[in-house]
């Protein structure tokens, strides 16, 4: 049985044999004669410590000879701190030594992360900078959080032991004693380091200041307009009736990204605090950690309830449609000329209005309930004139809107004031199309002849129609065809100052036949794929 008792290395609390205590006494006041410095003697206890870790020597576990024979051959004899140069010990030099990774915050210009990993890499810390600079681009500011990370959970290379350890050095006697050295020779190395990274810090402190109260103000007025709906704030934004129907959904919503807004500014402050003050410390780590995790789940999950509202929305409004059946006037049967306004009232897709050619003479009108809808149809000789209107401000207005089915005789001329129409047929000899005041006609079927006419902003598209002759005339609007025939293409030869390309455009698919007729002059089809002027122009996508 051998008798132990309790001692102190570096602050850990050991037992150690009797025996060994007197070898380890010994050692250290050796030590201590030949190093006469006390910084250098607290480096080779934390050497210490660490070699008995490696031994399974833990704190509060026992130490024995044989452990102090063994740190005594791993860091050398005393006389390797004399002046003179002495031989290190031949089983230290064959001892390998294994890397660590650290802060290197002696050539830090921030927390020391990327000169740490210069230094464990053993390349020059400007290329480890220049790397992270662009990961952190490539990685849209992820890299910046790992960073951030990094600086919390690796530990700085303060001591001696410690710095040998980043480089993959073995910490013997001699070398710490000549790091110790190199240490106490670059303190004007290191205070203009830290001036730089001073700067550094109060510039990025500035920085964090300025997020913190751009997010605090953006998350007010982002909150406010959240719940209000922009309404009485921005102006009505938003769709008030997504807010009447899935109020519940969108306040949980709105909420949540207030919350992320708040955790941001939060997580700003912090930084700008920490940049300030230049310290760094687990607690706040621990903080900006929290910080940064409920920030992104808040965010995440406020998109949650968010699609699930407007899924309701939509859901609701769907089960509001009533689809109605109306009688047209005898006399529609004989109509040749349609002119369609839908100027008062928006139209829900692309079209809002089918023209169907059929046998039957009737309208359909699919809309919510709540909407209030005037259909006017008035007849002079064969020429019929359809009018929709709202009639009162629906809920629905700015969210879902009717859609309306006609189906009527074929028709030689169309006309359409506003809105979007389509107009469909299995295919007949000709038929004139005329958009006025920003209408749209989508065309479908096969015709022999087709005439085009636009004013500015409106469109005519035969892209879904098969065209044998195409007459358009484009005052500032947009044609587009499939493949066809012949063209005989009129366009103005004056515009606006403010005239833009995609005005006064036709563009088809291509052309079969040898010559168009552009504004009058007949021109050669062969190897050409544009007709161009100051004010219009002419596309054949072969």
């Amino acid at each position: 049985m051998k008798e132990i008792t309790r001692i102190h290395i570096a602050k850990v609390a050991y037992d150690i044999e009797l025996a060994a205590k007197k070898e380890l006494e010994s050692y250290m006041a050796e030590l201590e004669n030949y190093a006469g410095d006390t910084e250098i003697l607290q480096d080779i206890e934390l050497r210490i410590t660490e070699l008995l870790e490696e031994r399974h020597v833990n704190a509060a576990g026992v130490i024995t000879t044989e452990d102090v024979a063994a740190i005594r051959g791993q860091l050398g004899e005393p006389q390797d701190f004399a002046d003179t140069d002495g031989e290190v010990d031949m089983q230290t030099a064959q001892t390998k030594p294994s890397k660590r990774l650290y802060r290197d915050e002696d050539g830090a210009l921030l927390g020391g992360v990327l000169a740490g990993c210069a230094k464990y890499l053993n390349v020059q810390a400007v290329w480890v900078r220049l790397a992270f600079v662009l990961i952190a681009f490539m990685s849209f500011g992820t890299a910046l959080i790992v960073y951030v990370v990094m600086w919390i959970i690796v530990p700085p290379a303060r001591t001696a032991a410690e710095k040998l350890a980043l480089e993959g050095k073995a910490a013997t006697l001699s070398a710490i004693k000549e790091r110790s050295a190199q240490i106490a020779q670059s303190a004007s190395t290191k205070a203009t380091a830290r001036i730089v990274r001073d700067v550094m810090l109060f510039c990025l402190g500035l920085f964090c200041t300025g997020v913190a109260i751009l997010s605090l103000l953006a998350t007010i007025a982002g909150g406010l307009f959240l719940l209000t709906g922009g309404i009485g704030v921005f102006g009505e934004s938003l769709p008030s009736e997504y807010f009447a129907v899935s109020s519940g959904y969108h306040v949980a919503a709105s909420v949540l990204f207030i919350v992320s807004g708040v955790l941001f500014t939060i997580l700003s402050s912090l930084l700008a605090i920490a940049a300030f003050r230049r310290v760094w410390t687990k607690r706040l780590g621990i903080s900006v950690a929290a910080v940064v995790a409920a920030g992104i789940a808040a965010f995440a999950t406020a998109f949650v309830p968010l699609v699930f509202g407007f899924w309701y929305t939509d859901h609701t409004i769907q089960q509001s449609y009533v689809t109605t059946q109306h009688e047209l006037p005898e006399s529609f049967a004989s109509t040749s000329q349609l002119v369609f306004d839908l100027r008062d009232v928006s139209l829900a897709g692309t079209p809002g209005v089918v023209y169907t050619v059929s046998d039957t003479v009737r309208y359909e009108l699919k809309a919510p309930d709540t909407m209030n809808l005037d259909f006017e149809v008035t007849q002079k000789g064969d020429v019929a004139t359809m009018t929709l209107r709202m009639t009162e401000e629906s809920m629905w207005r700015h969210y879902q809107e009717p859609m309306v089915y006609v189906y009527g005789p074929e028709l030689d001329s169309l006309l359409v004031r506003g809105g979007t129409m389509k107009y469909v047929t299995k295919g007949q000899d000709n038929v004139s199309l005329d958009a006025q005041q920003g209408a749209t006609i989508i065309v479908e079927g096969i015709y022999e002849s087709v005439a085009a006419a636009t004013e500015q902003n409106s469109s005519v598209l035969l892209d879904r129609a098969t065209v044998q002759r195409l007459t358009a005339k484009n005052q500032g609007g947009w044609i587009e065809a499939g493949v066809v025939r012949t063209l005989d293409a009129t366009q103005p030869t004056t515009c606006p100052a403010e005239y833009h390309e995609h005005q006064n455009a036709i563009t088809l698919a291509g052309i079969t036949g040898t010559t168009l007729r552009y504004n009058g002059t007949d021109m050669s089809t062969t190897g050409i794929d544009e007709v161009e002027q100051p004010c219009g122009q002419v596309t054949i996508d072969d």
